[in-house]
């Protein structure tokens, strides 16, 4: 077996087999043992989640360097790269026997991943899936992009070299970006299917787009095993676009001055775009915001401290203008996965209608013929994502540095690329310009009058 080529943000399927014990409960065991457990590998997490349903409820535990956590019919295991060891030297063992609760769980990866040719199943297995899964309109056409409420169907074709018609386990699972977590995804289903020898192509059964999925680029997962033989079990990703423009409705304000690197302006417009968005709380200008970080928090603000105002201080703005401290919500840094961890967590907010005050690396940003921006870590108030067909997801901003450019628009688009670069190197900016408390984002849960 190669060694794929982990880069940063790279993915490949994990191959595992499990086995279940007689003390597991029986609501896991009968998954386990139908082979559903394919799923994806990450250069910096090993998250491993029995493939039938997600419980977005089932906490991550992590514990020197790898830890299990078995509830329910989820299983969640994360490892961590210790320093001095190469990243795919760390990952890529090629038979890892974990033994979690009762459940011995075989590893192997394979370096097929989202968007690479595939290649056959399992070697002992005789269920392949050819080339990648596609989605159908309506009218029976393949689509790359849909439109809200429009007809969709999703398709793979399986190749069945057993000989012998197979009772097959089938998941199609569809979600926006590239983390499957249950408020963004729009389609997951487990049916079972029969495959006769030879050719077979696959289908779910008719949806349509959801009118209120996030726009954007979308990974279709598409899985089989045999429930006769569960070592026989292979899958693809694929991926189709979603059109449009989600975009909330929250007032553009500026910074009053130049953009500073100690977020002086930046983060106190931001506070009042988001307290300008709600019913039930202060309205202040960007000036009181300022004023008030100034004269109660340790040093920043106005005084130009060379380090960015800190997240806890806006979060503190947004209590003093009558945010309950409950509904303020942060994004940490931290959390693995950066920055697909930290998008995936914004799009959830945006899609249960909350704008999302985003610490980001202003060198990354859109600055026109100037190349880049002069300053480095900066605030802004993400408001929506949308579709570009040539560029795909765009994630659309409230930048309150006005300067020809570099914002001065509401929604303002940055590709979804500039955008996770700009949050992912927050983490590497010197230690003096890094947001103090390692917060990537902060959100309000929306009011009910809101």
């Amino acid at each position: 077996m190669s060694s794929p080529a982990l880069g940063y943000g790279s993915t490949v399927p994990v191959l595992m087999r499990c086995r279940a014990s007689a003390d597991l409960p029986l609501l896991l065991a009968p998954d386990l043992r139908a082979g559903f457990t394919y799923c994806r590998l990450r250069p910096d997490t090993l998250r491993m989640t029995e493939d039938r349903d997600e419980n977005p409820d089932v906490p991550d535990r992590v514990s020197a360097g790898r830890d299990a956590y078995v509830a329910g019919r989820d299983i969640n295991i994360h490892q961590k790269r210790t320093g001095g060891v190469p990243r795919w030297a760390a990952i890529l063992t090629v038979v890892t026997v974990l033994a979690v609760t009762g459940v011995i769980i075989e590893v192997v990866a394979t370096d097929r991943g989202p968007g690479q040719s595939p290649g056959p199943g399992p070697a002992e297995g005789g269920l392949s899936v050819q080339g990648l899964p596609w989605a159908l309109t309506g009218s029976d056409l393949r689509e790359e992009t849909f439109t809200l409420g429009e007809p969709i169907q999703y398709a793979f074709a399986v190749y069945n070299s057993t000989g012998r018609t197979v009772s097959a386990n089938v998941r199609f699972d569809a979600y926006w970006g590239a983390r499957d977590q249950w408020p963004i995804n729009i389609f997951d289903i487990l049916m079972q299917e029969t495959i006769p020898p030879g050719w077979v192509t696959v289908r779910s059964p008719p949806a349509s787009v959801p009118r209120d999925a996030l726009p954007g680029t979308y990974t279709e997962q598409a899985d089989i095993a045999d429930r006769a033989v569960p070592a026989d079990h292979t899958g693809q990703y694929g991926s189709f676009n979603v059109a449009g423009r989600t975009l909330l409705s929250v007032p553009y304000l500026t910074q009053p001055g130049t953009a500073q690197p100690d977020g002086t302006y930046d983060g106190p417009a931001c506070v009042a775009m988001v307290l300008g968005s709600r019913s039930g709380t202060g309205q202040p200008t960007v000036g009181d915001v300022q004023e008030f970080i100034a004269a109660n928090g340790p040093g920043h603000g106005a005084t130009g401290a060379a380090q960015p105002v800190a997240g806890k201080e806006l979060e503190a703005a947004l209590e003093h203008y009558g945010v309950p401290e409950a509904a303020i919500t942060k994004i940490p840094q931290d959390e693995q996965g950066l920055p697909q961890a930290q998008v995936t967590e914004i799009a959830i907010a945006i899609r249960q209608g909350s704008p999302v005050i985003v610490f980001t690396e202003g060198k990354d940003l859109p600055a026109g013929h100037a190349g880049s921006r002069s300053y480095t870590g900066h605030w802004l108030v993400v408001v929506g994502f949308g579709l570009d067909p040539a560029s795909g997801t765009q994630v659309l901003v409230n930048d309150p540095d006005d300067t020809p450019s570099h914002g001065g628009i509401k929604g303002q688009p940055i590709s979804i690329g500039t955008f996770e670069q700009a949050v992912r190197d927050t983490a590497s900016m010197p230690a003096g310009q890094q947001e103090p408390n390692r917060i990537s984002g902060i959100f309000v849960t929306p009011s009910r009058s809101s």
